[in-house]
């Protein structure tokens, strides 16, 4: 079914741009926007419980949002969504936006696996269900591992990296793009 496979792979990039995202708060509330660990320390867990956050209210409009739009529009919505605000928000490399940006980060990464989930469980046969939800787990696995080793070795030691932060705009676009052919089909 190309629309699991669509949303599969659509989930599997946003997975990767989160987890290069991830490294790049991590290092970011340690080096880059903090004098002393404990401080470095706080900031990553406000920055933790903001994407948690997002995490929460992605639970709580997916249902609607899929439900109005449909699960692949609404992944377009997240990916565009994450496209525009990510760079907004963390090209400043600055706590408040930071903060923000893990909660958009947060709601749009989670609502769009929502949306997959039930894009694979409608498009996918019962047969083969199971075999594809542990493909998902691992390429979504995969994907956040990934994303760790490749901004470990992209990322300056203060976190602050204008590229990674543009290069993980321009995957996100892409998603959105890609994947508004499904909603033309």
């Amino acid at each position: 079914r190309r629309e699991a496979a669509g949303a599969l792979a659509a989930m599997t990039l946003m997975r990767f741009c989160y987890g290069a995202l991830t490294v790049l708060v991590l290092m970011l509330c340690r080096y880059g926007l903090t004098s002393s660990t404990d401080a470095g320390l706080r900031l990553l867990g406000l920055a933790l419980g903001f994407s948690g956050a997002g995490f929460f209210v992605a639970a709580l409009v997916t249902p609607w949002a899929a439900g109005r739009l449909g699960p692949i529009r609404w992944i377009v919505v997240c990916a565009g969504t994450a496209a525009v605000l990510e760079p907004a928000l963390g090209l400043p490399f600055a706590g408040g936006p930071l903060l923000a940006a893990a909660f958009v980060l947060g709601l749009t990464t989670q609502a769009a696996k929502i949306a997959t989930d039930t894009v694979v469980q409608y498009e996918v046969r019962d047969a083969f269900r199971g075999r594809i939800f542990s493909l998902y787990d691992v390429l979504f696995n995969v994907a956040f591992v990934g994303a760790a080793a490749v901004a470990a070795l992209m990322l300056p030691p203060d976190g602050r990296s204008a590229a990674l932060v543009i290069t993980v705009a321009v995957i996100y676009g892409a998603i959105a793009a890609a994947m508004t052919r499904y909603t033309r089909q």
